[in-house]
């Protein structure tokens, strides 16, 4: 009776192998590999991986992890070609690799980025002049008063005479100063004449070259010379224009109620420079 149980226990422990056995070798291999960039080994996450045959044929696919690794499912004992891919990197293809029920296979893959292509970008700058910005002339212009000409404005303007600039510009007029023949003319704003009571006497703008006060301005200073002949228009950097005293800054305004015009040269702006 014991030599019996003794032997059906034995049994079953020889089944219980033997089924052991036959599962493990039923279970299903895989190719497991790596996918990392060649240039910081980081991990490429969700390369398409695909297991082919020998001719070619897709047989299984899969996907990276965020670990940048992969295990497909070998259908049968052979030689196979892994192959990757992705977005970001230059396609891979490795092998044969010689996988089955028998073991599995490991594959690393280094693949080589791709250079990012943009599309094309069209950047448009100001040009702004250094030594204008340090006059002020910008930051007056941000500030909204008066009406302002910077050198790309006057070029394409095109002005044959420094004058040429001024009747373009609303509320500024440009008549005869004292009637000599060969006078070219002065500027006068259209705002004193219409707030003036007296107009027996023109009132005359103050004007600044390179900072500078060549004509006092006003009613009691007649010009002596015409506009055109206080500067060349070829010269002619930058141009300011306040037309009536709520416009002009304080520093270059004073008592002045005819308005102020503020020019600046290119001669004089390059000698700022040495």
């Amino acid at each position: 009776m014991r030599t019996t149980v003794v032997r059906a226990v034995a049994a079953a422990v020889l089944g219980l192998l033997g089924l052991a056995g036959t599962y493990g070798s039923a279970e299903a291999q895989h190719v497991q590999g790596l996918v990392l960039y060649n240039h910081n080994d980081l991990p490429v996450v969700a390369a398409t991986v695909r297991l082919l045959d020998q001719e070619g044929q897709v047989l299984v696919t899969g996907l990276t992890n965020l670990d940048g690794r992969f295990a497909l499912e070998v259908p049968a004992d052979g030689s196979f070609l892994v192959h990757v891919e992705h977005i970001t990197a230059f396609e891979m293809v490795d092998g044969p690799v010689e996988a089955g029920f028998s073991g599995n296979a490991f594959v690393t893959f280094h693949l080589v980025p791709k250079p990012i292509a943009l599309e094309a970008l069209e950047v448009t700058v100001e040009g702004r002049s250094r030594i204008l910005d340090r006059t002020g002339f910008y930051q007056r212009a941000d500030e909204g008063l008066g009406f302002f000409l910077d050198e790309s404005a006057i070029e394409r303007r095109a002005p044959i005479r420094a004058s040429d600039l001024l009747r373009a510009i609303p509320g500024v007029q440009v008549v005869s100063a004292n009637g000599m023949a060969g006078f070219s003319g002065y500027p006068i704003m259209s705002y004193t004449l219409r707030t003036r009571y007296d107009f027996t006497e023109p009132c005359f703008p103050r004007v600044y070259v390179d900072g500078t006060v060549v004509e006092q301005g006003g009613t009691a200073f007649i010009p002596t010379v015409g506009f055109d002949e206080l500067i060349q228009a070829y010269d002619i950097a930058a141009v300011e224009v306040y037309r009536s005293p709520v416009e002009a800054p304080p520093q270059f305004g004073g008592l002045n109620a005819c308005g102020l015009i503020m020019l600046w040269t290119k001669s004089g702006l390059r000698s700022r420079v040495r």
